[in-house]
């Protein structure tokens, strides 16, 4: 046998012992802090999760209130763009 199989070997042994010593409160606790660490866990992911959503949505927000703006001021030269026009229509006319 290699020493591998028998180190693999040896320490399948030691956990097999090991699950029949120990206690079911120690097995429930630890599984209890377990799932407690997996919701902590899930929790800052979530909440991580929830701030790159809220900064994205004011980062949207922020380019639709530039869209709205470039539209206001586009308006605007078109109607200085209109204005400038018709003075120029009534002179030649």
């Amino acid at each position: 046998m290699t020493r591998l199989n028998v180190t693999s070997r040896t320490l399948a042994d030691l956990r097999r012992k090991r699950t029949k010593f120990e206690s079911p409160n120690l097995r429930k606790f630890l599984l209890r802090r377990r799932l407690i660490e997996r919701k902590q866990f899930s929790d800052e992911y979530a909440q991580k999760w929830e701030q790159l959503l809220v900064q994205q949505r004011d980062i949207l927000n922020a380019a639709i209130d530039q869209v709205s703006q470039f539209r206001g001021q586009l308006l605007q030269e078109e109607q200085i763009s209109q204005k400038m026009t018709r003075t120029r229509n009534l002179r030649y006319n």
